[in-house]
């Protein structure tokens, strides 16, 4: 059967149906599988339809059910059936009728075209004959048409009667050993069930839920309190507290620049090098300070010093001149001074000698600095606003390095915070009309841990720390005094504060864990400082608190 084509239907699939399916099938074998109470199983007819199609169209039938009834009609229309579950042989049935009576439930049918389906009329089928006997029939062979038409109903001849033993079904035992498998199948399912249902009840739902008010003592408090970076250890004495602080110290420079509002009148002479030569005798010439030089362009400068000017030499019986170097200012202020490098410079003082024309000087350097007018300049408004900026600026940055080094662990007073500026330079305006203010400077600030604090004046109550914790504090800090050269601050504080019992709630856990109703309430109400409690249990059955701890739920207030 590896080769047949299979095809299922639907329960609602119509003999029409049934029938488009078969011809539009591959050739061959085809096994049409069909569903339990299908509308085929109304009547025989629509199975002798279906095997007279699937002859037509060249196909070989089978049915396949689930459905006893569907494989005793298709057994009845000579159709091979079988129930694929099972795997039972395939059953051949044929009705014993006389043969003026052969064929008479079989009413005229007539081929379904595309679109179009004719009720078939159906009469009331014919109870099976008994078991013992059957009549095997011969059946006329006769060709059908591929055209729809009319059929006359075909006869069938008794040939023979064979007298049957009884037998037994086969399908019964089966049956009993399907229902004790089922039986069982169900039983193990009801005990893993009721299994898991345990589990879940005695392992996963229960859970405590145990409320505990404690008792709470409230106090008022006025304290002096000294923070020295010497102090090791806190300690409180009388209405006083000393703790220890920590000295954080921030160091750092910062340059701005500044834009220059004032204006200065300015005059300047110009200044520069020549280089004097002597080519006049080989004794040498001394020139006193205050000398007149000229440029080529007609300046008159002045030496700012003495200088004596070498003999010059003689070689090859020729005179080789000899120079020396000397300063030179502008006899006037003004740009006009700013000479050019230039040859040439006389010497007035010799005019009219011959050492007019063998003393000269060159200037291999530009003369500078000749000026006069107005400049931009600082005012001393422009640099007092500058440094009160930059040192605004270099605090904020001090502050900043600070809180890195402290962090959030540390209390901050605001009077516990000095800032100075170490060093301060001003420079002169540029081209840019804008001046430079650098500033130097360092931050110390006394800080301490505010928790310990708090436990010093729990302490000065009378609180033992090792059974006692604070519920809530009220502080408030007053003004502050700072000694930064000895590292130290002090100041007051008041207010007031609730502390209770300090109860080890995971100990607790521990040791109630797995009792009785009677000895958690026998250990809740013994904790120190019990005022009351509220013990739920859940769900409803429960009477036991779990052995495990997550399913225990101990809030105190």
């Amino acid at each position: 059967m590896a080769s047949d084509n299979k095809i299922f239907l639907d329960k609602g699939d119509t003999l029409q149906v049934a029938v488009e399916k078969v011809a539009e099938a591959k050739a061959g074998g085809i096994v049409l599988n069909i569903p339990r109470d299908s509308v085929l199983g109304s009547s025989v007819h629509n199975f002798q339809i279906l095997k007279r199609e699937s002859e037509t169209a060249g196909r070989d039938l089978s049915i396949e059910s689930v459905d006893e009834r569907i494989l005793e009609l298709a057994a009845l229309a000579k159709i091979p059936a079988r129930n694929p579950i099972f795997k039972s042989k395939e059953r051949t049935v044929t009705d014993i009728v006389p043969k003026s009576r052969a064929r008479t439930d079989i009413a005229p049918v007539r081929r379904i075209d595309e679109g179009e389906e004719e009720p078939i009329a159906e009469e009331e089928e014919k109870p099976l004959p008994p078991a013992r006997s059957r009549k095997l029939f011969r059946k006329k062979e006769r060709s059908i048409p591929p055209v729809p038409r009319e059929e006359p109903p075909v006869e069938e001849e008794p040939v023979l009667e064979i007298e049957e033993e009884p037998k037994e079904e086969p399908e019964r035992p089966r049956r009993k050993k399907r229902h004790r498998a089922k039986f069982a199948l169900v039983f193990a399912g009801f005990l893993v069930l009721m299994g898991g249902a345990y589990a879940i009840a005695t392992y996963i739902l229960p859970q405590v839920t145990i409320n505990v008010t404690l008792k709470k003592t409230p106090l008022d408090f006025n304290d002096a309190v000294l923070v020295s970076a010497s102090t090791t250890e806190p300690r409180s004495s009388g209405a006083s507290i000393a703790l220890p602080g920590q000295l954080l110290i921030a160091k750092n420079s910062l340059v701005m620049n500044f834009p220059a509002t004032g204006t200065s009148s300015i005059s300047s002479k110009a200044t520069g090098v020549l280089t004097v030569y002597n080519a006049y005798s080989s004794e040498a010439q001394v020139l006193v300070a205050t000398t007149r030089f000229v440029s080529p362009d007609g300046h008159l400068f002045r030496s700012t010093e003495r200088v004596v000017v070498p003999g010059a030499k003689i070689s090859g019986g020729k005179l080789v001149p000899s120079t020396a170097s000397v300063k030179v200012a502008a006899a006037e202020p003004g740009a006009a001074y700013n000479v050019p490098p230039s040859d040439n410079w006389t010497i007035p003082g010799f005019e009219g000698t011959p050492r007019y024309t063998k003393f000269y000087a060159d200037a291999a350097q530009a003369m500078t600095g000749g000026s006069d007018g107005t400049t931009v300049v600082a005012t001393a408004a422009d640099v007092a606003a500058a440094k009160t900026k930059i040192e605004s600026a270099l605090k904020d940055s001090l502050a900043n390095q600070i809180g890195i080094l402290g962090g959030d662990k540390f209390k901050v007073l605001p009077g516990a915070v000095a800032f100075a500026t170490t060093s301060e330079s001003v420079t002169s305006v540029g081209s840019d009309g804008n001046f430079s203010v650098l500033v130097s400077g360092e931050m110390r600030e006394l800080v301490f841990d505010e928790a310990m604090l708090k436990d010093q004046v729990l302490a000065l109550a009378g609180a033992d720390a090792s059974t006692t914790k604070l519920d809530s504090i009220d502080l408030t800090y007053g003004s502050t005094t700072l000694a930064a050269a000895q590292g130290q601050i002090a100041f007051k504080i008041s207010g007031n504060l609730v502390y209770e019992p300090a109860v080890d709630v995971a100990a607790v856990k521990g040791e109630i864990a797995g009792h009785d109703a009677a000895s958690l309430r026998s250990t809740i109400f013994g904790i120190t400082g019990f005022e009351k409690a509220n013990i739920a249990f859940w769900p409803f059955w429960v009477t036991t608190v779990p052995q495990d701890q997550s399913k225990i739920e101990l809030n105190l207030d």
